[in-house]
């Protein structure tokens, strides 16, 4: 689930969602375009709620290929067009569809029994005539703050340096390489007009990837020497007392000593 804040006027647009289950833990997520600039720049801001760590890098707008650019241009002609009449939660919806890049298309289920705010029920991406991925709208605000919340938080205290965060192995510097709908949406929300960019937003979500990397094991072998204290306990007879060993552990690798004292 997530949320989207959109800017069509000045061209900024923001995608909140959260992941439950990742390598990581639970993961929260914000990507915020800021497409109006001449120098337009993307934010991915993370936080690890049960690690209770958080990162956010400032990213260049990527470089599109002349030869996508020019059919995203042919693709944004096209408008929504009427396809179908079906049910949604009891209501009769209008189905619309419209291209998007790369095969895909969305289809926008609208209820035109309702005002302009809230008519968009669900939203629907498809390519080779299966369903990529479904996304219903719970409740649409228009309001004067959507221009402040649309904006990257100065809390999040973003750096243009991935490599120097706490979550530098997210790999957040590959965010906006690990998605190619991504960057066509980040084409379209700075150069296309709105109906197109809005329709490659409303396409975006469950879509962007964090490369979630995990990190490397400590290489204990490259110490020249170690030694530690342990407790072992047999889990197949916890509560015996008599299973239960401690002791120390030492070795030294340059001269080949080692060393292992237990008491039961």
């Amino acid at each position: 689930q997530g949320s989207i804040w959109a800017n069509l006027r000045d061209r900024i647009f923001r995608l909140q969602g959260e992941a439950k289950r990742t390598k990581v833990g639970p993961l929260e997520m914000d990507l915020v375009v800021d497409g109006g600039l001449d120098s337009p720049e993307v934010y991915a801001n993370v936080n690890l709620t049960d690690e209770r760590e958080q990162q956010c890098v400032r990213y260049p707008y990527p470089t599109m290929n002349p030869n996508i650019t020019s059919q995203l241009e042919a693709i944004s002609a096209q408008h929504l067009q009427f396809y179908a009449i079906s049910e949604l939660d009891d209501e009769d919806c209008a189905i619309f569809v419209a291209p998007l890049a790369r095969g895909r298309w969305i289809h926008l289920w609208i209820d035109l029994e309702k005002g302009a705010n809230e008519a968009i029920l669900r939203s629907e991406v498809h390519r080779a005539g299966q369903v990529l991925r479904s996304t219903d709208v719970k409740r649409w605000l228009t309001s004067d703050d959507i221009a402040v919340s649309s904006r990257p938080k100065s809390a999040w205290k973003c750096s243009s340096d991935p490599t120097r965060g706490s979550l530098a192995h997210l790999g957040l510097n590959q965010v906006h390489k690990r998605s190619v709908e991504l960057q066509d949406s980040l084409w379209a929300i700075h150069n296309s007009l709105p109906e197109f960019a809005l329709r490659e937003m409303l396409g975006l979500t469950g879509d962007v990837s964090v490369m979630v990397e995990t990190p490397d094991p400590p290489q204990l072998w490259r110490m020249p020497a170690v030694s530690f204290k342990f407790s072992l306990v047999n889990q197949k007879h916890s509560s015996d007392v008599s299973n239960q060993v401690s002791g120390s552990f030492a070795v030294d690798l340059r001269r080949g000593h080692l060393r292992l004292m237990t008491t039961v």
